[in-house]
């Protein structure tokens, strides 16, 4: 894995490799991520603190094919990038929450939004604006 991370310095590298930022290289070789998983708390195992945002009020108004939603989770992102101190990400995940949590299901159930936070403060003061 040193070699990627040696290799991955230059912009040109990560374009080559199909990645378009150093951020989204990061995302896809986060190691407190597993991919392979049925649930959020497998998924999500090296951050502490995770919180659902659904979107589902949001979708009746507005003109058909505009995503309302849309710009309040940009400006949650916007939020964690200015005021997070520790490592926190945000995932669209497509499931059904059971009385065992929030289980992937890519065929049935809705899609929701998750925000993680590995900082106990960090989640606190995002739970207390949004």
């Amino acid at each position: 894995m040193m070699f990627f991370k040696k290799w991955f310095k230059r912009k040109e590298d990560w374009e080559k490799a199909g990645f378009y930022s150093k951020e989204s290289y990061e995302r896809h070789t986060d190691p407190d991520i597993r991919y392979c998983t049925s649930t959020v708390e497998q998924f999500y195992h090296g951050y502490s603190y995770y919180f659902p945002f659904n979107p589902e009020g949001l979708r009746d108004y507005g003109m058909p094919g505009v995503l309302p939603y849309n710009d309040q989770i940009d400006m949650m992102q916007d939020w964690c990038r200015s005021n997070c101190k520790g490592k926190w990400r945000a995932d669209w995940h497509r499931g059904f929450f059971t009385e065992y949590g929030f289980e992937f299901n890519g065929i049935g159930g809705g899609d929701i939004y998750f925000f993680a936070f590995q900082d106990e403060q960090d989640s606190i003061m995002f739970r207390l604006r949004w």
